[in-house]
């Protein structure tokens, strides 16, 4: 059975995959149309749980970073309109899931998505998600820990937060982490995912993972 750990959390990506990443980037377009890309493997790759209908609820805990807001909101419509699963916002006392960005320190993590009670199994009833807005305002998805003076690319635009929420939303929904070269928005790399291919919604390959869940 997966360490959580190695299911859930976001590390950054290796300084090695800078070269591969400055040739690709200006080659490919920020925003990936569902349905246009090349094939990928058709089984899905799930946490091992699942929530007993397709959907569920949240409430966001901005704790003053107020530029997560349109991110967050946009990563739930982006999951309901492409990704085959309703994610919508409720008050605090009646969400299932929380959306927790703060300030977690010099982690090795942009974010964490996790559901309960047990995310590798059952059915779920709950879940939380952390995005880690200090380290995400200051670092770059290409980054070497613990030095990252030789980064290029800025991980705290509106898209790039997207990019890391609509991710750990989809481990909410039950999604593991999918392979680096893989165009769905579950990428582990989030340097590939959100850099080089621009995955900032789910992609039609996501929609068919989570119907084969549910």
């Amino acid at each position: 059975m997966p360490n959580i750990n190695e299911t859930v959390q976001e590390p950054l990506p290796k300084q090695r995959k800078l070269r591969v990443m400055v040739a690709c980037v200006s080659a490919v377009a920020f925003s990936v149309a569902a349905g246009t890309l090349a094939p990928e493997p058709s089984k899905a790759n799930p946490l091992g749980g699942k929530w007993r209908n397709p959907s569920y609820t949240y409430f966001s805990q901005l704790n003053g970073y107020s530029g997560y807001d349109s991110p967050v909101t946009s990563a739930a419509a982006g999951w309901t309109k492409f990704g085959g699963f309703t994610i919508s916002a409720v008050s605090a006392t009646s969400a299932t899931v929380s959306v927790a960005v703060n300030n977690y320190g010099p982690t090795d993590w942009l974010g964490i998505g996790t559901p309960g009670p047990s995310h590798s199994s059952g059915t779920y009833t709950y879940g939380s998600i952390k995005i880690n807005a200090g380290w995400l305002n200051r670092r770059h998805f290409n980054c070497l820990l613990p030095d990252h003076s030789t980064c290029t690319y800025a991980a705290d635009t509106s898209a790039k937060k997207k990019c890391v929420v609509v991710h750990e939303m989809g481990h909410v929904i039950g999604l593991a982490h999918t392979s680096a070269g893989s165009n769905k928005v579950m990428n582990v790399d989030h340097g590939q995912g959100c850099h080089v291919k621009g995955l900032t919604n789910p992609t039609s390959y996501d929609k068919n993972d989570v119907a084969e869940i549910y």
